[in-house]
């Protein structure tokens, strides 16, 4: 007699309860969530068996879906840009988007979301004085709280309000064609995160030294 042959691929069947696979924080709460509600869900996976391991594992891969409805949504930028005097410039600018959030439309464990806040600013003032050689600018920013639902990133974004300071020195000994640079984010070090699952940013402080030829 001679044996059977081997099956060229098996089927796995869905654990008791499956373990999230990403990082801390609001997306491990989400794997979760998807994890024990996929092991109730009859599914199987198809793996061809290999003598050097390299298919022998049943995972299941979850992705994005199309969804086939069509939005409706509007927006508008408006920016303003005020030369004041020789030396004092001001300008603001502003964006508006008329829906975050689609109800009628269920994505994931949520509704369809823009993943983008409805508003979102910024106003500057600069000061150009090219006697003496110096530059500088102050500029606050403002990002509207939003909800997102990306995958496995479903959470809140905080409001996002950063002030940042820009100051140029063009240095006299080297007959005006190097200037000294110093570019600050967030000076007052508000760690505010600006996506689910991405790390919080505080202040970052950049130096450069530039030479025209």
């Amino acid at each position: 007699s001679t044996n059977p042959p081997a099956p060229i691929c098996t089927f796995g069947k869905p654990p008791s309860a499956s373990t999230p696979v990403v990082g801390p924080g609001p997306a491990a709460a989400v794997a979760a969530i998807v994890g024990n509600g996929a092991s109730t869900v009859p599914l199987g996976t198809v793996v061809p068996e290999s003598p050097n391991g390299l298919t022998d594992r049943n995972d299941v891969v979850f992705t994005y879906r199309n969804v086939e409805k069509s939005i409706d949504l509007w927006g508008s930028d408006i920016g303003i840009d005020l030369q004041a005097t020789d030396k004092v410039g001001l300008s603001a600018n502003y964006s508006y988007i008329s829906k975050g959030a689609f109800p009628e439309i269920r994505s994931g464990v949520d509704v369809l979301r823009l993943n983008a806040p409805q508003h979102k600013g910024s106003t500057s003032l600069r000061l150009r004085d090219d006697r003496r050689g110096f530059g500088g600018e102050i500029r606050g920013r403002y990002t509207d709280a939003f909800k997102v639902n990306s995958g496995v990133y479903v959470g809140d974004v905080p409001v996002n309000a950063l002030l940042d300071v820009l100051a140029s020195y063009r240095l006299p000994a080297l007959s005006g064609s190097a200037t000294l640079s110093l570019y600050a984010t967030n000076i007052l070090d508000n760690e505010v995160a600006t996506f689910v699952g991405v790390p919080r940013l505080g202040r970052m402080v950049m130096g450069r030294i530039g030479y025209t030829f």
